[in-house]
């Protein structure tokens, strides 16, 4: 990709120059849809860690993705499956981390698709935080 775009800048008043231009969205689109689809197999592989990781630097790689949405949500996903799914002396702080992602989440996309079944989940995590303030 590097070499490509070097490539551009000998060829700026070439009259293919749009063409060239197009191409580089392109390839960094695909680049950006495959660092996507790879966070999302974790997730549904069941690697919630290995999920939110990816989701963390696929943001950070592609700050402007029209993917962003989607992306928050996975991550809030795998956080609440690994938060309900932990062993019990990690759990409290899982469910925690999840809590967190979720209030991310829906303050940026309050009116998201996804917001319903992040709702369903986020209460879930309430009552599963529930028992853990009752046993103090």
């Amino acid at each position: 990709m590097r070499n490509f775009r070097s490539i551009l800048i000998y060829i700026r008043e070439s009259n293919n120059l749009p063409e060239a231009n197009a191409l580089v969205r392109e390839l960094d689109f695909k680049l950006e849809k495959k660092a996507f689809e790879t966070a999302k197999q974790y997730n549904r592989i069941s690697d919630y860690q290995a999920s939110i990781a990816s989701i963390d630097n696929f943001i950070i790689d592609f700050p402007g993705t029209t993917l962003r949405e989607e992306a928050m949500y996975i991550k809030f996903d795998s956080a609440y499956q690994l938060a309900s799914k932990s062993v019990e002396y990690k759990k409290k702080t899982r469910l925690e981390t999840a809590v967190s992602n979720y209030k991310k989440f829906k303050a940026s996309y309050a009116n998201s698709e996804f917001l319903e079944d992040a709702t369903d989940k986020y209460e879930d995590l309430l009552k599963q935080l529930e028992q853990y303030s009752t046993q103090s």
